[in-house]
């Protein structure tokens, strides 16, 4: 079913709010004067508009649990695991080096007790 504003306006229900897309949520922050982004993404468009909304007392308190998964992530936040991400890479990569040096070691040491231990 499409958003209608005016709908939304008169009787504002969760189910209506949490079905909205970026354009929809971006007629709701203009009608209530709740301070947004274009550029902004969908997500960080829905946490502004829920808070507006709360602030308002549009919303009321006991249905914001109930909206989708409103998360947002800093750009920091997103660094921060992009970080952890390329560390656990290289720590990966450095265990599979270590391993190889062992399995070279043990292979060395092998043909030398091979070679200590033929008759001459």
């Amino acid at each position: 079913m499409e958003f209608e504003l005016s709908r939304f306006i008169d009787d504002p229900t969760i189910e209506q709010f949490d079905s909205c897309r970026k354009a929809d949520l971006l007629l709701i922050a203009d009608h209530f004067k709740i301070e947004v982004l274009r550029s902004d993404t969908k997500l960080v468009i829905k946490t502004k508009v829920t808070a507006g909304l709360l602030e308002q007392k549009v919303l009321s308190e006991d249905a914001v649990p109930r909206v989708s998964s409103v998360k947002v992530e800093s750009p920091n936040a997103t660094l921060q695991a992009r970080q952890f991400e390329l560390e656990f890479k290289r720590l990966a990569l450095k265990e599979k080096e270590v391993d190889a040096q062992v399995r070279l070691k043990e292979k060395e040491l092998d043909a030398q007790v091979e070679m200590t231990s033929l008759p001459c």
